[in-house]
């Protein structure tokens, strides 16, 4: 979900919680350049961010709006180390929510 608009049709759901997982933006490249998919083994990191930037900040209205999204979020998580430290703080949102 990467537009204010979706979201707002989702919360009309009762018990609908939007949990937004973020990442350092270094981090994030790092994970692109490891997972190689085609065509973005020549991604440097200045335009991965330029990349990115769009992403959070588009005024389009039918386009990616991220920190739009975040500030609606019910919760957020830090992405920052590994997949089982990621899986841990889910399992531990989930058990809290149950």
């Amino acid at each position: 979900i990467r537009n204010p608009e979706e979201i707002a049709l989702l919360k009309r759901h009762q018990g609908f919680r939007l949990v937004f997982i973020e990442a350092p933006i270094r981090k994030r490249y790092l994970r692109v350049m490891k997972r190689k998919r085609e065509g973005e083994e020549k991604l440097t990191f200045e335009k991965f961010k330029e990349l990115e930037e769009q992403e959070l900040r588009s005024s389009d209205s039918a386009g990616q709006q991220l920190l739009k999204c975040r500030e609606m979020a019910d919760i957020n998580l830090v992405n920052d180390s590994t997949r089982k430290a990621l899986h841990k703080k889910i399992d531990k949102l989930l058990g809290e929510k149950a």
